[in-house]
């Protein structure tokens, strides 16, 4: 069973609360302050500013598209008037800038997703030696090559001790390293 929660508010008066609080943003009250005469935590408002953008920005697809057709053609023209000499690099740029800014202030820029990698970077160059010789002497063989003839080759040797950092991480585990 689910509980409950938080203050449910009706449609209809969260719709209303959301009209006050623009009316409010109008006049240039603060964020805290608005939130305070609404009644409500600076989360309920945040989420209610949210409501309304996401309205915004629904109602008015078409307008935001011929912004950015507009903001294009700007810096069409800005790049054009740069390789024509007739504004100075530095002027450009600062003109880019604030358009940058102007489109980043209205949501307009697409959202950016990052991924990062971490490598461990503290290898040892004397124990690739090995692995590079290995490299090397198969290095005209396709991969069914070694697949089929060089990894079998090396499972029928006979065992010996081998240091646990080189280990695949399942053999480690039989043998008690972690």
């Amino acid at each position: 069973m689910s509980r409950p929660r938080g203050n449910k508010t009706s449609k209809a008066e969260r719709a209303e609360r959301q009209a006050k609080a623009l009316e409010l943003m109008k006049t240039g009250a603060t964020q805290e302050s608005i939130a305070e005469v609404l009644g409500v935590s600076r989360m309920t408002f945040w989420r209610d500013l949210q409501a309304i953008e996401a309205r915004y920005v629904e109602g008015s697809q078409e307008d935001v598209a011929a912004f950015k057709q507009s903001q294009y053609e700007a810096l069409i023209r800005i790049e054009s008037a740069t390789a024509e000499g007739s504004i100075e690099p530095d002027v450009a740029n600062a003109l880019v800038r604030v358009r940058d800014s102007v489109a980043r202030l209205l949501g307009l820029n697409a959202p950016e997703r990052k991924v990062v990698g971490h490598v461990d970077a503290d290898i040892d160059p004397a124990k690739l030696v090995g692995y590079r010789k290995f490299l090397y002497h198969t290095r005209h063989l396709s991969e069914e090559d070694v697949n089929a003839k060089v990894f079998p080759y090396c499972d029928s040797l006979p065992p010996s001790e081998t240091p646990a950092h080189l280990m695949v991480p399942s053999e480690a585990m039989k043998r008690g390293y972690e």
